[in-house]
């Protein structure tokens, strides 16, 4: 195969850190932070309206921890799977504008 399609190469991701045959990893990864930092506000406002806010507090310090690690690993395999991409491909012109 001499010029494999955006496709083909899609399926053979460069290292197999970015993800098992055509799945990528980071849009997985994002869902972490979001997931956490919508539970650490769902904690505030339970502490806020609570009697004993300590546990909810402590709950949401952790959450907003979570969701800083999560939001740098998501961050790491979405560069790895931007550096894959074809420069001046849409797709890798569109990646561009969201991280820069």
């Amino acid at each position: 195969m001499e010029n494999p399609t955006a496709h083909q190469r899609s399926k053979h991701p460069r290292t197999p850190l970015a993800g098992p045959y055509g799945h990528p990893l980071h849009p997985t990864l994002v869902t972490i932070p979001i997931g956490a930092w919508t539970a650490c506000l769902i904690f505030d406002v339970a502490a806020l309206l609570g009697s004993d806010d300590a546990p909810f507090l402590i709950g949401a310090q952790w959450l907003v921890a979570i969701g800083i690690l999560g939001a740098l690993a998501a961050a790491v395999f979405g560069l790895m799977d931007f550096m894959t991409l074809t420069p001046g491909t849409p797709a890798h012109r569109t990646g561009w504008c969201t991280c820069h």
